[in-house]
């Protein structure tokens, strides 16, 4: 498991089965943005364009890796 920081909750989108949902942020450092797979509702209390801190797993994966999203947290500044 690893963890982000200084990461911005973007969107949150449903998968078509409705068990998980795709999760965007964008990293402040590098403006770069990122969407991941997570189960849904981690964001349930949290408004976009937040700043936040996210844990993940990494997967390895015969077509390179994976990444999903565990808990997603608001860093109040």
């Amino acid at each position: 498991m690893f963890y982000t920081n200084d990461m911005v909750f973007v969107s949150c989108r449903a998968t078509k089965n409705d068990k998980f949902a795709i999760y965007t942020f964008v990293d402040l450092a590098s403006w770069e943005r990122y969407q991941f797979l997570g189960n849904q509702h981690l964001t349930k209390d949290i408004p976009e364009r937040s700043k936040v801190v996210a844990s993940f797993t990494l997967s390895k994966k015969d077509t390179g890796f994976s990444v999903f999203v565990h808990t997603i947290t608001e860093v109040n500044e």
